[in-house]
């Protein structure tokens, strides 16, 4: 927190008496932290070496090279070569199944090409490891929205909600689900509070919106 602080001082340009802040001044910031931290005295015997740190740590290592071809893939991807993106995401799972961000690439790879049935599959799998990660559930969401399984995606975006509820993009495609379902108002509710969430928002969602209420 410190160290956030200091960047925030250094970026300052124009410094405003602290009175007529919305915030504390940096230094102000970091002299109440210092205190803060000086309050904490560990208690007890501290502890040195657990199995767990072996166990964390030896999966680290064992998964290197998994990670590795995950990153590969995530630059090949990046920069269009889709094909070899899709070779490194699945060497990267042969080395280990648990890589849910391999599995999230190549969920949106065959989203992407409408291939909806792998799509679903490889976002099974993401969510079968970590159901608390909130890129896999609008994923899900959007597959089952594709597969007009609207109830099903009702209840991804919800969730996503729950983990990001500042994340525009889980009320865009609410409100769309609303919208497949005939549910006008709580279709316009959720476009709302897209609009609050962005006020930079896109033209093609304002679209969307004018449509609805038409």
């Amino acid at each position: 927190m410190i160290e956030v602080f200091e960047k925030f001082k250094k970026l300052e340009k124009i410094r405003p008496p602290e009175w007529l802040s919305t915030h504390p001044l940096p230094e102000s910031r970091i002299r109440e932290t210092k205190k803060y931290i000086a309050t904490f005295k560990p208690t007890g015997i501290l502890l040195k070496d657990t199995q767990r740190f072996h166990r964390i740590k030896k999966l680290i290592l064992t998964t290197k090279s998994s990670y590795d071809y995950m990153e590969k893939g995530k630059k090949a991807y990046k920069n269009g070569y889709i094909i070899e993106a899709t070779n490194y995401f699945k060497k990267s799972l042969k080395l280990y199944l648990k890589n849910t961000l391999a599995l999230i690439y190549l969920a949106k790879i065959s989203l992407k090409e409408d291939n909806l049935k792998m799509a679903q599959n490889y976002i099974k799998s993401a969510l079968k490891y970590d159901l608390n990660f909130f890129t896999p559930n609008i994923l899900a969401g959007i597959i089952y929205f594709k597969l007009k399984n609207f109830n099903t995606a009702l209840k991804f975006f919800e969730k996503a909600k729950s983990l990001i509820p500042f994340n525009g993009i889980s009320y865009y495609y609410t409100g769309r689900v609303y919208k497949e379902k005939g549910n006008l108002v709580l279709a316009i509710k959720n476009y709302k509070k897209l609009q609050i969430l962005d006020q930079k928002m896109k033209p093609g969602i304002k679209i969307v919106i004018i449509d609805i209420i038409n």
